[in-house]
């Protein structure tokens, strides 16, 4: 990120901005509508400086991570188990850990956990 933006995302403007996004969704993010708004994301960068509130989105971590693709989990999709807790949040593909588990099941009492 270059020096201007870092500094607008700490001016009263961007503050003001955020904290509007955050009212409209009622704090619960604007993709998944599950979980707590973490980060108000730029929908469009074309007037990054200038953003309308129309331009704004408020996300979960996750779901911010994942447009952004630095995720490849999807919270999304129906497969994705979340776990959130205090300053924790852990996600998973529950596919992988099926698929994981079939491929080297738990050893245990007569098989089971």
């Amino acid at each position: 990120m270059n020096e201007r933006y870092l500094q607008y995302l700490t001016s009263p403007e961007w503050k003001t901005k955020s904290k509007a996004v955050r009212e409209r969704c009622n704090n619960i993010c604007e993709r998944c509508h599950r979980y707590v708004v973490d980060e108000v994301h730029h929908v469009t960068y074309q007037c990054i400086f200038n953003a309308t509130l129309e331009d704004l989105q408020g996300l979960y971590t996750p779901c911010h991570r994942f447009l952004h693709g630095n995720s490849g989990i999807d919270p999304l999709q129906p497969s994705i188990h979340v776990k959130v807790s205090y300053k924790v949040i852990e996600y998973w593909d529950i596919k992988e850990v099926a698929l994981a588990l079939s491929s080297h099941p738990p050893r245990g009492c007569c098989g089971f956990y």
